[in-house]
Parts: C-alpha cells; sequence; structure tokens
C-alpha cells in the first residue's frame, strides 16, 4: 500500500510497502517465511527509484535475515554492481 511521499536524491517520490507471507524456498535447507519490500517510485513518470527488500527466514536450522537495497539513478545506460564485504557474505550449500 501507499505509505506516503518522499523525496529520494531529490526526486519526489511515492513510497509504496508489501508483505509476502508465503513461504518461499530459495536453496536446499533455506527457507525465507517473510519478505517485506518497500518501492519508491517517481511522482513524475512511475520510474523506480529505489527498492529496499527485508527477509526473514532459516539456513539449516538457524536464523537468517536478507536485506537487498537497490538505487536507480539512470536507465538503459549500464550498471555497477559494488559487492559487499566479504564479512557480510554467507555462503550456503
Amino acid at each position: 500500500g501507499l505509505v506516503g511521499t518522499e523525496t529520494i536524491n531529490g526526486v519526489q517520490t511515492y513510497h509504496l510497502r508489501g508483505t509476502v507471507q508465503a513461504p518461499v524456498t530459495p536453496g536446499v535447507n533455506q527457507s525465507i517465511e517473510t519478505t517485506t519490500e518497500d518501492l519508491w517510485v517517481r511522482q513524475s513518470d512511475y520510474y523506480p527509484v529505489q527498492i529496499v527488500a527485508h527477509g526473514a527466514g532459516t539456513n539449516k536450522g538457524a536464523s537468517i535475515t536478507v536485506d537487498v537495497t537497490a538505487t536507480f539513478t539512470a536507465w538503459n545506460s549500464g550498471v555497477t554492481i559494488t559487492p559487499p564485504s566479504p564479512d557480510q557474505v554467507t555462503t550456503v550449500r
């Protein structure tokens, strides 16, 4: 639903939020029980400005969280991805 209006990086946006309660199985011995996603779209043309997703679940019985933030600054111009530091990465087998 609509959370409100906000300015992101100088752009007027609509802030939307949704929650998925259904189980999702991303891999063996993993489950994500809840995912909340926030989406900010430009008021002028509804292009995405930012997406923030937060998931909670289990991996081999241990509690895990998954957080993803994507900020859009241009369209159809290529992408640069900066990976997180090694201490923020977990290998699942």
